[in-house]
């Protein structure tokens, strides 16, 4: 399957600012389970400097520097996969990933700490409300973690609205 995505965001300023040094981190990946066709990141204002590379974690990244001030800044990524596998489920579960929570080995456990950390990024309310939903389906799927996914996935396609909007701001769990 094929997916083209282009997409543009938008900052503006009250003045013109100065901006550091962006990191952008915007380039799908290719592995075995897709192929990055093509992509392209452009910035207005043009930034005076790019730097590519990969973090720890195998991620590509590109830096950008600029010069001046400005009162906005316009983002602009596109880019062009193509997945390779036929069936996303074809996954083995082995050791103990036959039922939730799931436990890792030390090593795993290092590398997965930041995402393991329950909902530090969250502020409360919307902690326990994505805990919540979280612990509900577990229940209603036996702890089994593949229906648990296939579950999830069917809610959230199910429940979610595209909402467009145009005022500012990160929105919490509830909007």
């Amino acid at each position: 399957m094929r997916y083209r995505v282009n997409h543009t965001t938008r900052y503006s300023y009250s003045k013109a600012v100065f901006f550091e040094p962006h990191l952008f981190r915007m380039r799908p990946r290719s592995d075995v389970s897709q192929r990055l066709d093509n992509f392209s990141l452009v910035l207005h204002p043009q930034a005076v400097g790019f730097s590519h590379g990969l973090d720890v974690e195998n991620n590509a990244f590109c830096l950008a520097w600029f010069e001046g001030l400005f009162d906005s800044l316009e983002i602009i990524s596109s880019f062009a996969v193509e997945t390779l596998r036929e069936n996303p489920f074809d996954a083995l579960l082995i050791g103990d990933s036959f039922a939730l929570p799931l436990s890792f080995a030390d090593q795993e456990q290092i590398f997965l700490a930041p995402y393991l950390r329950h909902g530090q990024a969250l502020e409360p309310p919307d902690h326990l409300k994505v805990q919540g939903l979280a612990e509900e389906i577990c229940r209603s799927v036996r702890n089994d973690p593949l229906a648990f996914l296939h579950e999830l996935n069917q809610r959230l396609f199910k429940q979610i609205v595209k909402v467009e909007r145009t005022e500012t701001g990160i929105q919490t769990v509830h909007q």
